[in-house]
């Protein structure tokens, strides 16, 4: 009789351990889903006097910022931010790119600072995303955006995604009426940039 009971809690204890295993295996298979609803990636070519000498790729991380902004404009009745920019970060001081980061912040307490030694079509501005129509859950811009590196060069450590604000193209701004949607690091490190270099960027959200 006592054998017969220890096998049944045995048995128990093995159903109970497998039920736990499969709502572990369930929740890591949710989180992964979850951080695949979003997979933005950008892919930036680095020329050189006319000649392709580096491609740099990976996908950004969008802000807490960004996401806030993005709920309140699909259920909360906020306006849409039209266009989106992209900016380059420079590699000094040291960085360290936080989901915390914020647009008010650009050049201030965030750990880091923009890098603004470029110009884009001769103007000193911030790249214009020019993204096309949504299709297969996807957007993109299908002609990169060009950053001409001026005099002095400088060395870059990646990318951001600004909006909204009034003066969202202009290098440096970070008026509180602006959204700072994504940041992303430079696959393989910071780039080292010379007067004239040509970086090509084409940004793409994957819904």
């Amino acid at each position: 009789m006592i054998k017969w009971f220890q096998k049944i809690l045995f048995g128990q204890k093995v159903a109970y351990s497998i039920k736990r295993a499969k709502r572990y295996l369930a929740r890591q298979i949710f989180s992964m889903i979850s951080s695949l609803l979003f997979d933005n990636r950008f892919k930036v070519e680095h020329y050189r006097s006319g000649k392709l000498i580096g491609v740099y790729e990976g996908c950004n991380d969008i802000t807490t910022e960004g996401k806030n902004f993005l709920l309140d404009v699909m259920f909360g009745n906020t306006t849409a931010a039209n266009p989106w920019y992209i900016g380059l970060i420079n590699n000094t001081p040291a960085v360290t790119l936080a989901l915390t980061d914020i647009y008010d912040e650009i050049n201030g307490t965030n750990d880091w600072v923009e890098f603004t030694n470029y110009e884009i079509s001769a103007a000193a501005v911030r790249g214009t995303w020019d993204e096309g129509t949504a299709s297969g859950g996807s957007i993109t811009n299908a002609v990169p955006i060009t950053c001409v590196i001026q005099a002095g060069g400088g060395t870059v450590y990646g990318i951001m995604i600004v909006g909204l604000g009034a003066n969202a193209s202009v290098h440096g701004d970070h008026a509180n009426d602006g959204k700072l949607w994504a940041t992303a690091a430079f696959s393989g490190g910071a780039v080292t940039l010379s007067s004239s270099d040509e970086l090509k960027i084409t940004y793409t959200v994957n819904a």
